[in-house]
C-alpha cells in the first residue's frame, strides 16, 4: 500500500517550530529547491531513505520563505492522507510527455 498527501496540505517546519498534536511528521529533510511561483512557493525536500517530497506554500503577507539547504521537517494533518493500493503504474503518462514538442 502507498499513501499520498497533496503538496499544498504539507507544512514545512523549520528549527524551533513544533507540529500540532494531530499532525504526522516526517523528517528531518533538506530543502533542495525553492521556486517562487507568484501566489505560492514550491519546495523540494529530500528526506534520507524516502526520496524527494514536493511542498506548495501559499505566499502570505509577511510570511517567511525557507532557504535552500535548510534542515526541516514536514507535517500534515492525518485527515489529508489518502491510500493507494500500490498497483498503480508510477510511470504512467510519462511516455506521452516525451512525444510532445
Amino acid at each position: 500500500m502507498l499513501i499520498g498527501i497533496r503538496p499544498e496540505k504539507v507544512r514545512i517546519l523549520v528549527e524551533g517550530q513544533e507540529p500540532q498534536p494531530q499532525e504526522n511528521v516526517l523528517g528531518p529533510g533538506v530543502v533542495t529547491d525553492v521556486s517562487f511561483t507568484g501566489v505560492s512557493t514550491q519546495y523540494q525536500v529530500e528526506v534520507a531513505g524516502l526520496g524527494t517530497f514536493g511542498v506548495f506554500a501559499q505566499n502570505l503577507l509577511g510570511g517567511a520563505t525557507v532557504s535552500h539547504g535548510a534542515r526541516v521537517r514536514l507535517a500534515w494533518t492525518a485527515a489529508y492522507t489518502f491510500a493507494l493500493d500500490g498497483r498503480e503504474d508510477l510511470d504512467s503518462g510519462l511516455a506521452d510527455l516525451d512525444d510532445e514538442p
